[in-house]
Order: structure tokens, then C-alpha cells, then sequence
């Protein structure tokens, strides 16, 4: 955990702010700082570097939450995601999507899983809502384009299907735009 982050996490503490870290690759400094942490969402490349091969998911994921943070998630793209909350340990599958895309889905998913605690949904809920922004932003190229908005997510998780008129709406303002745009 870089210096700058490690004292911001220290003030948000001393008010009483939830602290959640993204963490994608992982660092010694991280670990060392878990305490400082109260959502930690973790990739599959920090799991594996920190567990190697090991499966014993929520084992592992309660070893993290003893030195510290109260939610754990680990994302496994298209394999899905999986955590633990208070005593509480959950997995769940990725939605099946077709793929054009995975720029920004991991950041796509710490944004969704911090709006969903702020909306006061629970910890499973709000991962599989994260999970499916995550995977429709994946239908489209490119790192926003293809982030849904909320009816959109909330659609596709009632019926399965992807509403893509906001979407492709957002993909056309983006393609005339760049296309008018004079090259000096």
C-alpha cells in the first residue's frame, strides 16, 4: 500500500469512513495494511499470487478477514466471483455474456459493488449486481461505452436479456464524435 494511500485510508478511519481497496496485482504492503481496510476486493491475480493453486476459497478468504477487513471479494472473471461477509461465505457463476471487450470490467465492478453498499443492499446482492454491470460493459469495446446504466442492469437481471438501446446510443454518440473531429 503506497504511502499516500495508507494515510488516506488512516483519515478515513479517524472519521469513520469505510475504506474499500481495489487490488489487483498483489503487494506485501498490502497485506501488511489489511486492518486499514474494510471492503477488500481482490482479482484473481492477487488470490493466486497470495494462494497459488489453492481452492479452499473461503478458507483463504477468512484468513484475510482476520487481519482486518469485514468483506472480501475475490473476481475470477469469466468464472465468476466469490467472498465472504460476517460469517457468511458465498460463489457465484459469471453471467454468460458474448465477449467483445474485457477493458475496465474489474473497475467497472469495484464501482458497482461501492454503489450497492451505498444503496444499503447486502453483500451477495450487491456482488451479483456488480457481476452483471461488469459483464454487460463486456458486450461493447472499450472501457465506458458499454457500462449500463441501472434499469438496464436491473432488466437484465430479472430476464436475462440486455436492453442495449441506452448502450448503443452512448457507442454512436462516441463513433460520430470521433469521426467529425478535425486532425490538425
Amino acid at each position: 500500500m503506497d504511502p499516500v494511500v495508507k494515510q488516506a485510508a488512516l483519515w478515513a478511519r479517524e472519521k469513520g469512513v469505510g475504506v474499500v481497496f481495489d487490488a489487483d496485482h498483489y503487494q506485501k504492503e498490502i497485506a501488511q495494511n489489511y486492518e486499514l481496510i474494510d471492503v477488500f476486493i481482490a482479482s484473481e491475480f492477487y488470490y493466486r499470487t497470495v494462494f497459488g493453486s489453492d481452492d479452499h476459497y473461503e478458507r483463504n478468504c477468512r484468513s484475510i478477514q482476520k487481519e482486518g477487513p469485514d468483506i472480501i471479494i475475490f473476481t475470477f472473471g469469466e468464472r465468476g466471483c466469490l467472498g465472504i461477509f460476517d460469517d457468511e461465505f458465498f460463489k457465484l457463476p459469471a453471467f454468460q455474456v458474448p465477449v467483445m471487450d474485457t477493458t475496465g470490467a474489474g473497475d467497472v465492478f469495484h464501482g458497482a459493488f461501492i454503489y450497492g453498499l451505498l444503496q444499503g443492499w447486502g453483500v451477495e446482492e450487491t456482488a451479483r449486481f456488480s457481476s452483471a454491470v461488469s459483464a454487460i460493459k463486456c458486450t461493447r469495446v472499450g472501457g465506458r461505452v458499454g457500462i449500463p446504466d441501472v434499469p438496464t442492469v436491473e432488466k437484465f437481471l430479472k430476464k436475462g436479456v440486455i436492453d442495449f438501446t441506452e448502450i448503443d446510443q452512448r457507442v454512436a454518440f462516441y463513433r460520430n464524435r470521433i469521426f467529425k473531429m478535425d486532425i490538425i
